[in-house]
């Protein structure tokens, strides 16, 4: 038999059917079945349907120990996004996985606490209210962004699929202008160590990076983790 309240495995139902959600909404942002979506949604879901199966401490145990190992693996991730509200649809695809997680984490140690339907309940909603707070200030920052306007002279690129549209960029040395346009749901940056630059390119925006570049080589990507194959080299002239 199982030691967790019936309202401790409605939450284990809520958290997995949250990933589920969260896969459905990717695929169609993405517009294509990713495998590592399909993935990390199915694990959390073979879990859950495995505390139907077997309702005990050990598999109530592992449907929580998987929220954990969720956390740590994208930490990187939420650490980054949760700071940029204004790239409203990365914003709230990082914060859903997280409550969730965090809600099979409160599964997994009700498990052995024996914590009862109100810190069930309390956990839920906690959740529901932390996404509403996040979607509301996500949507609102967004709304607060203005697109910078291109000027004669400016090297363009664009950002999308989590590609540039050119791995090569040539300019004139002294003053170089880029206009990067972001196409994506997602935030991006336009960065190039070598001349200290990174400028932030929140969802669907324009922006036009100006910067003192001598003759050569540089190169320039973006520093998004999990963007790593968006790089690219800018060659300036005399």
């Amino acid at each position: 038999m199982s030691s967790i309240s019936s309202v401790w495995r409605l939450v284990a139902r809520i958290a997995a059917l949250t990933w589920l959600a969260w896969a459905v909404v990717l695929t169609i942002a993405i517009g294509g079945l990713e495998p590592f979506v399909l993935i990390t949604a199915a694990v959390p879901l073979l879990a859950w349907a495995a505390t139907l199966w077997r309702p005990n401490r050990i598999t109530f145990t592992i449907f929580g120990a998987l929220g954990l190992l969720a956390i740590l693996f994208f930490s990187p991730t939420i650490l980054e996004d949760i700071v940029h509200p204004e790239s409203a649809f990365g914003f709230n695809t990082t914060i859903v996985p997280t409550l969730a997680s965090l809600l099979m984490i409160g599964v997994g140690v009700a498990a052995w606490t024996g914590l009862g339907n109100r810190s069930a309940t309390r956990s839920w909603v906690t959740a529901a209210v932390l996404f509403t707070v996040g979607l509301v200030v996500s949507v609102v920052a967004a709304l607060g962004l203005e697109d910078d306007e291109t000027q004669a002279g400016d090297v363009s690129l664009v950002a999308e699929s989590a590609e540039w549209s050119t791995e090569s960029l040539s300019a004139t040395g002294g003053t170089v202008a880029v206009f990067v346009r972001n196409e994506d749901p997602v935030r991006h940056t336009f960065s190039i160590d070598e001349l200290d630059i990174e400028v932030e390119l929140p969802a669907g925006t324009d922006r036009r990076v100006e910067f003192s570049a001598p003759a050569g080589t540089y190169t320039f990507f973006c520093a998004v983790t999990g963007h790593d194959s968006m790089t690219g080299t800018l060659v300036v002239g005399p």
